[in-house]
């Protein structure tokens, strides 16, 4: 029997999730950071600082030459991990939940539990929402030993906090819903 690709994806498959989920997350950060730069200019505009603006918006297109690259690269990889077999039985039903997945249950769970709550609360509130969509990819363990769809729905909450949609400023271990948070929420809820 010869070693194929394919041995290599299972075998490393959460390894591959989680680069993937990583350059997603660098693709946002990206995103938010030309956002930002998008306002330095418009302030720069005011001063009427040519000079500056000239610098920022090359600085933007050295961005998004990146984001191109790096857009490439995820594209060919996640060729080739279709193209080898994504998952062990071949189906979707064994994906494991992109953190996408996880942001109306923790809104709405936050909403339930009135704006605010600990970290094991609001979890233990969106996997009674959430349960009977779970793979078996979610229910496994990382070898951090962390459940994989707890520690999808924290990244998920890291960028919910940098979108608006949760608070920044509340304390270590509680997760707090913002109106902006709010907002999403009844317009996106199902």
């Amino acid at each position: 029997m010869s070693f194929k690709l394919k041995d290599l994806f299972i075998k490393y498959s959460a390894e591959f999730e989680e680069i993937e989920t990583a350059f997603e997350m660098l693709l946002e950060s990206f995103k938010r950071l030309k956002d930002k730069l998008f306002n330095e200019i418009t302030e720069l505009a005011k001063q009427k600082n040519s000079e500056k603006i000239k610098i920022v918006n090359e600085y933007i297109e050295r961005i998004k030459e990146f984001e191109k690259k790096l857009i490439l690269f995820i594209e060919e990889l996640k060729k080739q991990y279709e193209t080898e077999g994504e998952y062990l039985d071949d189906s979707t039903k064994n994906k494991p939940k992109s953190m996408e997945f996880y942001i109306i249950p923790i809104l709405e769970a936050l909403i339930e539990l009135g704006g605010e709550a600990t970290v094991k609360e609001v979890l233990k509130r969106v996997y009674n929402k959430v349960k009977d969509d779970l793979s078996q990819k979610d229910r496994d363990k990382l070898k951090s030993g962390q459940i994989r769809w707890e520690n999808t729905a924290q990244w998920a909450r890291k960028k919910m906090v940098e979108e608006g949609l949760l608070s920044s400023s509340s304390p270590r271990g509680v997760w707090e819903i913002t109106e902006k948070g709010k907002k999403y929420y009844y317009e996106h809820k199902k």
